[in-house]
């Protein structure tokens, strides 16, 4: 009822009150024969009294009910707010929800009931419908085994009270068949009459990323850690104050190799590092460290220690620095001991006049096959600058050997015997190929450990070349370029040998061309020698590499096959032989005839396998030419 209503009804509740009253008089008065005026004359003040009262009562009455209308009304208006204010909450908490990707959880831990939300489905890859029936068994079905009894123990912490909240990250198995890392917090917002856990209300959130990254560093770190400790030398930070202090807030264990002193030790004053430089070098280090400091550059500096175990030792330091906002200067370095290359490069040095005035390539290497110098001479035989090879690795640079296993081989005879001699075709920065007799010899000290090798190149080009014309001079015919008597002799050494452990058949043909005569006769001998040249090239086409062909004089030629199981090559070569030749627009076709003999086990030599096949020769040109004939035994031929 509002206020209107009470204002409207107030007056008409008077109306019907005097209404009723007069009625009442009324209905008295024709009762008993009274008239109204004699009434109210008589009474009136009973009446009036009686009235008032009625309206007294009434205007009570209605206090009262405006009264309670009012607190109706603020009733109403303060559900009405606080439902806008559940409302807002939950709005809020839903918004915060789905902002943080959360999943959300309820758990009857005395019945097992469960609810989830779609997030907490959706984060292991299923839908609530996939999911259902839901229940407490569908999270731990869900996560990984190895996981469930830390998981446990954590619920055990918090319902004894030993933790105000259960808070764990456990592996869930995503629907695809991976893992997904969580992080399961939540805790008992209710709890049975006799103090058992009853409802608890909780989070899953996907933390799969961050464990991720978070391995990713601690495998890192282990790296870093199993670098610092394993690799030579020492790695390390230098710190220069703003108040002109200095200490090395970070080195790895290598600093007792150098310094002789542990981390802690120089961990807030780096005078330990100092009392042990050598006294002429410490003026100059502490310059380098100035200089460094104003102009940021990088610090870099070869200096002397006199370490407490090893003695006298030559350092290298190399550091970047940077500036921190204070105004302190932070190192960032390595240092390693280099005593041993130290005294090398003054070895060199000494040698350095010596070599390079030789006419020989000399090239210096390290115990590691690593260039540490060449000479002039070098220079002019391979045509590479100093400074390109300087640090390469032999084996890489191409000088020493054509591959990676051509050294390896050559690395192992080194290390064994001390020295290695060879001699090779080289190759010029330029592409120009020149032969190279290489002698390498290693250089060892005190102790007998190989500290340097050298190497000795010279140019042999002029006397390989003399000694391959005379080579070709002595094994190649010089019409047709290919074998000569001489080289055929050795060629079938090697054939008869090969046959004779592996039991193979092999065989050597004669071939003569039928009418060769005519065409000197006919075209020239120059026509004659250009044939000879074609047929040579077409002879040794149809031939393996393994195998010889050779120019016994004249038109006659000699065939050394290996390894045949068939006569199909002999007919390959006849067939080879009629071809047309076309000869400067002379067109000449031949057949050519041939003789076989197979290498049987009572071969003496080559020799007698070349007059079986010249016999062989003579019956098919007596058969007919233009086909082959094997020897069989004598006085017993086969023509083909």
């Amino acid at each position: 009822m509002n206020r209107k209503a009470l204002f409207f009804l107030l007056p008409l509740i008077l109306l019907s009150g005097v209404f009723s009253l007069g009625a009442a008089l009324s209905y008295v008065g024709q009762e008993h024969g009274i008239l109204w005026a004699d009434f109210w004359r008589d009474h009136s003040f009973i009446i009036v009294a009686a009235g008032g009262g009625t309206l007294a009562a009434v205007a009570v009455l209605l206090g009262v009910l405006f009264r309670v209308n009012r607190r109706l009304y603020q009733s109403r208006d303060s559900l009405r707010l606080l439902g806008e204010r559940l409302h807002e909450d939950h709005r809020r908490l839903d918004s915060i929800i789905r902002g943080t990707r959360a999943g959300t959880w309820e758990w009857n831990v005395q019945t097992g009931e469960a609810r989830f939300n779609e997030r907490w489905a959706e984060i292991i890859g299923y839908t609530l419908d996939e999911l259902r029936p839901i229940s407490i068994e569908t999270w731990t079905q869900l996560a990984h085994p190895e996981d469930m009894a830390a998981s446990e123990a954590a619920l055990e912490q918090h319902f004894s009270g030993e933790m105000p909240y259960y808070d764990f990250e456990a592996r869930m198995r995503h629907k695809d068949g991976h893992w997904v890392w969580v992080h399961d917090r939540g805790a008992v917002v209710e709890w049975t009459e006799d103090g058992k856990p009853l409802w608890m209300y909780g989070t899953h959130t996907d933390i799969t990323r961050r464990r991720e990254a978070l391995m990713a560093v601690t495998e890192l770190l282990e790296r870093m850690e199993q670098f610092s400790h394993h690799v030579p030398g020492m790695i390390y930070q230098y710190r220069l104050r703003a108040d002109g202090t200095s200490h090395i807030p970070y080195a790895s264990d290598g600093i007792i190799d150098i310094y002789g002193c542990t981390p802690d030790a120089v961990a807030k004053d780096v005078s330990a590092v100092f009392a042990v430089l050598h006294p002429d070098d410490i003026e100059r280090v502490s310059k380098s460290i100035r200089t460094s400091a104003e102009t940021l550059t990088r610090l870099h500096d070869t200096f002397r220690v006199n370490h407490p175990v090893k003695g006298l030792r030559w350092v290298e330091g190399i550091a970047t620095p940077s500036r921190a906002e204070d105004g302190s200067i932070t190192w960032h370095g390595y240092a390693s001991d280099v005593t041993d290359l130290h005294h090398a490069r003054e070895r060199l040095q000494l040698a350095a006049t010596v070599f390079e005035a030789s006419q020989e390539a000399i090239i210096i290497l390290d115990a590691e096959f690593r260039i540490v110098e060449v000479n002039l001479a070098f220079t002019l035989a391979t045509q590479y600058d100093r400074t390109t090879v300087l640090g390469q690795m032999a084996d890489s640079s191409g000088i020493f050997a054509s591959t990676k296993k051509q050294f390896a081989d050559i690395k192992a005879i080194l290390r064994r015997d001390g020295h290695w001699q060879g001699e090779r075709w080289n190759t010029r920065k330029s592409g120009g190929v020149f032969a190279e007799r290489l002698s390498i010899s290693a250089s060892r000290n005190e102790k007998g450990d190989v500290t340097h090798y050298v190497a000795v190149l010279s140019d042999i080009s002029r006397i390989m070349e003399r000694q391959q014309e005379l080579d070709r001079i002595a094994n190649y015919d010089p019409l047709t370029g290919i074998a000569n008597r001489r080289l055929l002799s050795s060629r079938l050494a090697q054939a008869i040998a090969h046959a004779r452990r592996s039991g193979t058949r092999m065989a050597v043909c004669v071939i003569d061309l039928d009418g060769f005569k005519d065409v000197n006769d006919r075209h020239g001998h120059e026509t004659g020698d250009k044939l000879l040249i074609a047929l040579a090239a077409r002879l040794s086409s149809v031939m393996r590499a393994e195998e010889t062909v050779a120019r016994l004089g004249g038109d006659e030629f000699a065939l050394v096959f290996s390894d045949l199981d068939s006569t199909v090559p002999f007919d390959r070569v006849l067939e080879v032989a009629r071809q047309p030749v076309d000869l400067d627009g002379i067109r000449v076709q031949l057949t050519a005839s041939m003789g076989v003999s197979w290498y049987r086990s009572d071969i003496a030599d080559g020799d007698q396998l070349l007059r079986e096949a010249d016999t062989a020769l003579y019956d098919s040109k007596r058969n007919g030419r233009d086909r082959f004939t094997v020897f069989q035994q004598p006085n017993s031929l086969i023509a083909c």
